[in-house]
């Protein structure tokens, strides 16, 4: 298992993530991983919570796609995007309870913060159809980045 590869392209693909909550948040749907994250420290709901939780997703979107490519190596017959969004369905149901226990053990859920409930559904359908389609996009991406093969370093031409 390359550990260095699979971190990276978990950060990868939490950051698309991220970009998908700040188009459905554009949208009036208030799925915020970020702030829920940062909020989970002690901080009142604003910038510094939400860039903690920003950082605390990369980091967590690293991790989990060390799982992704230790089931890539063992599980599978190997990565590939295909490969990641069928792993992420097993990731979309554990996510999704998570969301539906955040209520117990967030300090602020639920003032300020709304629980989010399973799979996000006290949100909003849209928001929910978001926590599920974004973590299919989280698991083609670790897939499909932790399969690609690096570039080969080419040779330079000598110019005479």
């Amino acid at each position: 298992m390359n550990a260095g590869k699979a971190f990276f392209a978990g950060v990868v693909a939490g950051a698309a993530m991220s970009i998908l909550m700040a188009a459905g948040r554009a949208l009036a749907i208030p799925l915020d991983v970020e702030m829920t994250l940062g909020t989970l420290f002690g901080l009142a709901p604003g910038a510094p919570a939400w860039m903690l939780g920003f950082v605390v997703h990369l980091f967590l979107s690293g991790l989990i796609a060390l799982i992704y490519a230790r089931g890539f190596e063992s599980v599978a017959r190997g990565p590939g995007w295909a490969m990641g969004a069928a792993f992420s369905l097993l990731h979309v149901v554990l996510a999704g309870m998570a969301a539906g226990l955040m209520g117990l053990i967030h300090p602020l859920m639920p003032t300020p913060l709304d629980v989010p409930g399973l799979f996000a559904i006290n949100l909003g359908v849209p928001a929910a159809l978001l926590f599920i389609v974004m973590h299919v996009v989280y698991g083609t991406l670790v897939g499909g980045f932790y399969a690609a093969e690096p570039e080969a370093e080419k040779p330079r031409e000598a110019w005479a």
